[in-house]
């Protein structure tokens, strides 16, 4: 008799093969490998900071930035890093706080 929730002919371990968290966990764990074992490259750093984004682990995107500034050979490198990775993390939003679409602001224009 089959446990309950268990799909008779179905393959363990194949619904998370379709999981796109399990999915992105997989992948952010070669990548991370990489780095460990001294191979890792600039679009590996850049894969890891999308799988981070698409698992919503924007605090683990910013660490990483940081440790990435550091280790970057240059400005250039360095500020196309950062602009590669700061479209992947949301805006903040709360109270107090203005959303990109907002009027005012450091950046908008004085009225005439």
């Amino acid at each position: 008799m089959p446990e309950p929730g268990h799909v008779v002919g179905q393959v363990e371990g194949v619904a998370d093969q379709t999981n796109p968290d399990v999915l992105h966990e997989r992948a952010l764990a070669i990548r991370s490998r990489r780095f460990d074992q001294q191979r890792g490259s600039y679009e590996d750093l850049l894969d890891i900071t999308r799988h981070l984004a698409a698992l919503h682990r924007y605090d683990d995107i910013a660490d990483l930035a940081d440790q990435a500034v550091q280790v970057l050979p240059g400005t250039l490198a360095t500020v196309a890093c950062l602009a590669e990775i700061r479209p992947l993390i949301p805006p903040p939003s709360g109270p107090g706080l203005s959303s990109p679409t907002s009027k005012s602001g450091p950046c908008s224009a004085p009225a005439t």
